[in-house]
């Protein structure tokens, strides 16, 4: 054993960084693309074997394992009857066990609580065996030229292996379980290793000349930039998934069925919100540590900051912690205390440089390369067709420019292909640009890096229709006006004209690009076709949605809680009560609006079609904010009428938002005041407060949800005999058949409505 790995292997046994800094580390992997290998002996495995090990690890994790593959792995929570988290864990599915990693630091705490279950599982006949495995350490090989190092002393490709898949192998003839992971925000790998081998392959892999000795200290800062949690300072056993920013974690089969400990506690949190948000913040001065008060700019504690430190590659102070639900937004100012002074802080995402820097990179390269390509095609085109380099008119300029596009597009659509798939992909799918391709061709086979080529060469005349358009209603119109020239308001109407007439020929083009381009979630794969060609996408569609479904949103990620959105917008307008809020959907589709917002202000200052579609984009998301805002107002107008009975009633209160809590409670503290100064204290003591308990209930003060007005309402599905229950119509029955309108009482079909058999008009 060398000194570099026994020195790192002393430091590491007593809890210490290596001697390597953590920002010559961060600075060496991010510019000189090396990869740092980690020594963690502070690592538990286990081995779970039994038939009902699935069941039994469904009760102890939000992880749904009975549908994940074998050799895939996946980042889940052991949580407590709280909804609190034990410990964070992967949780490996092999061919006959599962394989689990988790923190030996909480290693007696987890087999306490383990145990106490498995007692408790097995006495019910469940047949499962937990073997704790005790002679197996940890290297984790992590950064941008990990895959080529591995590769090297493992003898095979390992292009092949997504992120957070397993593997057993042997390598140096040793048996050792690799899996795509890591906890730096780095690609890489971990290979789980007999103690007894460790060094022979640690000094194995410390020969390569791209593979650096790292400790905690790098790793820290690395996965405080990637946003990524330690367990003790971000997590412990009060801190909820949803609180935690871990939702993605809760499988959606887990969300619908439950049946995990806390689920009580979580599922609701996702629909209802919570009162507390883990966020990422920058910092302004010092360092700020663990334990830190944060405070807003009027001085108010309003949260505590978990972790901190300097970051080596955004070159300032960073930090993570928890902050009151509303002001965990982007941007918001805040402040942190420290012994002797206040700084400024800012939120930012949790992934607090990883995420945006790898999008930036993929963005940038696609970006580069397109342009690069096209004017290169375009100076040559240009060379050829006019030697004499005489001035081309504006026709010839713009065929130039198509057929210069079109080359380009052939060159450079792998690019596009693979930068598309990176910016879809959920982050447990993500690799790197290299990874992605092969993935492709793997799948797909070369021609898979060509996905959507049709649709592009298409619209690389959308300048040129837009051209031909121009002119021709040009001529009509000063033919027509008889007129010589164009007035500049009359410009602006034929050329926004023009413009539209080349978007309707196009548009379906570019949804067909990307129907074809897009690669959903693994558990949507099954339910989404496969399109042949550009033709095969417009065909169906048109077969299934009709021509206007040549011009819906492309962005199917945001589809599903856009629809939701829209309805429950719709359906809160018209009920005469306020309805359920819908968190998890307003908080997935801000979050995505504040993704798309940046790459539309970078996509309106690239290419033609760049600007085209951000402008498309655009105008969709402003469509969704509009919804968005109005669905939030309405909501806002009820409670400020209906304040006081909505906090005094636990079936509406438990409908409303933490944030709608306090403003209801703010509303009310402001109108009790207000009613008091006024006029309640000249009225007898007994007639002041505002409350349904007055000796006559006639007089009641607080106005109600009226439920008996009438709605219009549509049949979503066929309901058969209805049978109405109030009013003069009460006992009557109704043939209720899908899509029929009715105009009823609210009360009437109230059930039918939380029950998504109807929506109101």
């Amino acid at each position: 054993m060398n000194h570099a790995t026994r020195a790192a292997a002393a430091c590491r046994s007593f809890g210490l960084a290596s001697r390597i800094s953590a920002r010559g580390y961060a600075s060496s992997v991010s510019e000189q693309a090396l990869s740092a290998l980690i020594i963690d002996t502070y690592i538990a495995f286990q081995r779970v074997t039994g038939q009902d090990r699935h069941k039994f690890y469904e009760i102890l994790t939000v992880a749904d394992l009975q549908n994940m593959p074998v050799g895939q792995g996946t980042l889940s929570v052991f949580t407590n009857e709280n909804g609190g988290i034990i410990d964070d864990t992967i949780l490996m599915q092999q061919e006959d066990s599962l394989y689990i990693v988790s923190n030996a630091a909480c290693a007696e705490k987890d087999l306490a609580h383990i145990r106490k279950h498995l007692k408790a599982f097995q006495d019910k006949g469940g047949d499962v065996d937990v073997k704790v495995i005790d002679d197996h350490s940890l290297i984790a090989i992590q950064g941008p030229k990990a895959m080529q190092a591995l590769e090297r002393i493992a003898g095979e490709k390992l292009t092949n292996m997504n992120f957070m898949t397993g593997r057993l192998m042997t390598i140096r003839g040793v048996p050792v379980h690799v899996a795509r992971s890591g906890y730096t925000g780095e690609d890489g790998f971990e290979l789980s290793i007999p103690s007894g081998d460790v060094i022979q392959l640690t000094e194995s892999l410390l020969q390569d000349k791209d593979v650096q000795l790292a400790g905690l200290g790098p790793r820290d800062s690395l996965r405080l930039e990637a946003g990524l949690c330690l367990y003790g300072n971000d997590l412990d056993d009060t801190t909820t998934p949803v609180e935690a920013g871990l939702t993605w974690t809760i499988a959606k089969s887990r969300r619908e069925t439950g049946g995990f400990l806390g689920a009580e506690h979580i599922l609701p949190q996702i629909k209802g919100g919570v009162s507390r948000r883990r966020v990422g913040l920058f910092v302004e001065g010092a360092p700020a540590r663990e334990g830190a008060e944060i405070l807003d700019m009027n001085g108010n504690t309003v949260g505590k900051v978990t972790s901190g430190g300097p970051s080596p590659c955004l070159k300032k102070n960073i930090a993570m912690g928890y902050v009151k639900n509303g002001l965990h937004k982007s941007n918001t100012d805040l402040q942190v205390k420290s012994i002797s002074s206040l700084s400024k802080m800012s939120i930012v995402g949790t992934a607090l440089s990883k995420f945006v820097i790898s999008r930036e990179l993929v963005c940038s390269v696609g970006v580069a390369s397109t342009n690069f390509t096209y004017f290169y095609f375009y100076s040559s085109l240009r060379k050829r067709s006019n030697p004499s380099g005489k001035t081309l008119s504006t026709a010839g300029e713009l065929a130039l420019g198509a057929a210069a596009g079109a080359l380009a597009t052939i060159f450079t659509i792998p690019v596009s292909v693979i930068t598309t798939l990176q910016q879809t992909l959920p982050p447990t799918e993500r690799q790197s640009l290299w990874g992605t391709g092969c993935s492709i061709v793997k799948e797909d086979g070369p021609q898979g890096l060509w996905r959507g080529l049709q649709p592009s060469l298409v619209l690389c005349v959308n300048p040129a229709i837009t051209y031909g358009s121009f002119e021709k209603i040009k001529e009509l119109t000063l033919k027509t006006l008889k007129r010589t020239t164009l007035t500049p308001l009359l410009a602006f109407y034929v050329g926004a004209f023009a413009k539209t007439l080349a978007t309707i020929v196009t548009y379906p083009y570019i949804m067909a690009k990307v129907r074809m381009q897009y690669k959903p979630p693994k558990e949507l794969r099954e339910r989404t076709p496969e399109y042949k060609g550009a033709l095969d996408v417009l065909a169906r569609t048109l077969k299934n949605d009709g021509i206007l479904g040549w011009y819906k949103e492309n962005d199917v990620e945001l589809n599903e809680d856009v629809q939701t959105i829209t309805e429950a917008w719709v359906n809160e307008r018209m009920a005469p009560e306020i309805l359920p809020y819908h968190f998890e959907a307003i908080e997935n589709l801000i979050e995505t609006l504040d993704f798309q917002a940046e790459n539309v202000s970078h996509g309106l200052t690239q290419s033609v079609e760049s600007k085209f579609v951000s402008m498309l984009y655009q105008t969709e998301m402003e469509r969704i904010k509009f919804v968005i805002r109005s669905y939030l107002r309405t909501r806002l107008y009820k409670i400020e009428k209906f304040a006081v009975y909505f906090l005094s009633t636990p079936e509406y209160k438990s409908r409303l938002s933490p944030a709608e809590i306090e403003y209801a409670e703010k509303y009310k503290a402001l109108l009790e005041h207000h009613f008091h100064t006024t006029f309640l204290q000249q009225l007898p003591v007994k007639q002041q407060s505002l409350n349904d308990e007055s000796e006559n209930p006639a007089a009641s003060m607080i106005p109600k949800p009226d439920l008996d007005a009438a709605v219009f309402a549509r049949v979503i599905e066929d309901i058969g005999e209805f049978q109405l229950e109030s009013g003069s119509t009460q006992g009557e029955y109704l043939e209720m058949r899908q899509g029929d309108i009715y105009f009823l009482r609210y009360m009437d079909i109230k059930t039918l409505l939380e029950t998504k058999r109807i929506k109101l008009l």
